[in-house]
């Protein structure tokens, strides 16, 4: 295995068998604890691996621009693939919403998307009256 990936304003990537290196840091396969795939499309890029490793608050983003389509969807798969020790979520949906109107995505947990249902609901039985009030 070996890709390489560098997208619009971002730090070039490599992935080999045991590792990836991002600038002039290398991490092991071995040390990722959490992995997820978006693929999202936008004028820069195609989609983003996020993995987090021991000692960063936040994940680390591989992102990969639409040239690189495959590259970086190959990558994204050997990295679930090869990190046992990493956790998966069981599907990308589970935090990644996109938007109905401009298609981009939106990083939501389960909870936030039922609540956003509930507000929907609130605010459509609420322009309904003010529309049947009208018309009184």
């Amino acid at each position: 295995m070996n890709i390489t990936c560098k997208a619009f304003l971002s730090k070039p990537w490599t992935l080999t068998d045991d590792k990836i290196t991002l600038g002039d840091k290398e991490i092991p396969l071995s040390d990722i604890t959490c992995v997820t795939h978006s693929k999202c499309k936008s004028k820069s890029t195609n989609g983003v691996i996020n993995i987090t490793i021991p000692g960063k608050a936040l994940s680390i983003g591989l992102v990969y621009p639409y040239k690189q389509k495959n590259d970086g969807e190959t990558a994204a798969e050997y990295i679930i693939n090869n990190t046992s020790n990493a956790t998966k979520p069981s599907t990308v949906e589970e935090f990644f919403r996109k938007c109905n109107v401009c298609g981009n995505c939106f990083s939501y947990t389960s909870d936030d998307l039922k609540n956003n249902k509930h507000h929907r609901t609130q605010a459509t039985l609420t322009s309904l009256a003010g529309v049947s009030g009208a018309f009184s």
